[in-house]
């Protein structure tokens, strides 16, 4: 059972075609255009929240640089919760930052993923995102 365990002689094809997958230079393509489909969302979606972020200074981005979301960081007093829910309700997923904070209960924000939407409904969705929570600042 122990040489069972450490050698899992079931997946050695497994193994061997993902070595070759690696050393054939797949992986590290499919790894460049991932990164740069991802860079792209980002892009747009960032680009179609500029019109909030202009007009409310308030509100800002953080968490950009990394990962498949952002944060969209709101000020104080904002039921982000409730922002979040209004936006569900049209049809978008957006998440409370105060959902994430244990100790802190000053953080309002809406964390918003980016990675799984297609590239072709990001700005459209970006500018509905912004419209709702512009409404929600004024």
């Amino acid at each position: 059972q122990a040489h069972y365990d450490i050698n899992r002689p079931g997946q050695m094809p497994l193994q061997g075609a993902l070595a070759e997958f690696i050393e054939m230079g797949h992986f590290s393509s499919a790894l460049r255009k991932a990164r740069h489909g991802y860079a792209e969302r980002r892009q747009l979606l960032l680009a179609s929240l500029r019109p909030l972020l202009d007009a409310h200074r308030e509100a800002f981005i953080s968490g950009a640089e990394q990962g498949l979301h952002l944060c969209l960081r709101l000020p104080p007093g904002t039921d982000d919760r409730a922002l979040a829910q209004r936006i569900g309700q049209q049809g978008l997923t957006v998440r409370p930052l105060s959902a994430y904070c244990l100790q802190r209960q000053d953080l309002r924000g809406l964390v918003i993923g980016y990675g799984y939407a297609p590239l072709a409904e990001i700005a459209r969705c970006g500018r509905l995102l912004a419209e709702t929570v512009a409404r929600s600042l004024d």
